[in-house]
């Protein structure tokens, strides 16, 4: 690295992100759940909740990883099965809100944050308020909120590949081989989901 550059670790100089991470996860969940489905949702979601639940089998191998957290959705002891797999989609949609705030804010401070002379707080809060509008708008548009409020393998997906996003992010940063490595099984599992 030259002299006159300096390193800049978004992942630290990133003020308050972590409680924005959280207040976006707890916003969306809200959302999702006070408007989610009650029970089964007409049209492609009533298929795959009528595979979930043993009614009908699956018409295709796709997604084993999401149908294997249906199977565990499915025996939570509380509510209807249908809703169970219904709040499935809005934990997901709500961890992929978090991991959008967060990879948003971090590229967004990386990108403003060049030279190490600017103000860092108010580079810092522009990052974050980014991630946050960027999180709420994901979760308030109808493609994002009709995903998350009924069982739909999209959320799941989405947090997959959120999370390969995240670590090559990472590996940037910090230049950790193990971040690649676990990058590569990511997009493994990724592969073999979709």
């Amino acid at each position: 690295m030259s002299a006159n550059k300096v390193e800049i670790r978004p992942s630290r100089a990133v003020r308050h992100l972590s409680s924005a991470m959280a207040a976006v996860g707890l916003v969306c969940f809200a959302l999702f759940v006070l408007t989610l489905s009650s029970g089964v949702y007409p049209g492609l979601s009533a298929e795959w909740t009528a595979a979930a639940l043993g009614i009908k089998p699956w018409t295709s191998a796709e997604y084993p990883l999401w149908r294997l957290c249906a199977a565990l959705w499915r025996q939570l002891p509380f509510g209807s099965a249908a809703w169970r797999l219904n709040l499935s989609s809005a934990v997901y949609g709500a961890l992929a809100a978090v991991l959008l705030c967060r990879y948003v804010a971090r590229w967004v401070y990386a990108q403003i944050r060049t030279d190490g002379k600017g103000n860092a707080q108010r580079e810092s809060l522009v990052a974050v308020a980014s991630g946050v509008v960027a999180a709420l708008l994901f979760g308030t548009g109808l493609t994002g909120w009709s995903a998350a409020t009924r069982f739909h393998p999209g959320m799941f997906s989405l947090v997959l590949v959120l999370l390969a996003f995240s670590l090559h992010q990472d590996y940037l940063h910090r230049h950790d081989v193990s971040r690649l490595y676990a990058l590569a099984f990511l997009c493994g599992i990724g592969a073999v989901e979709t």
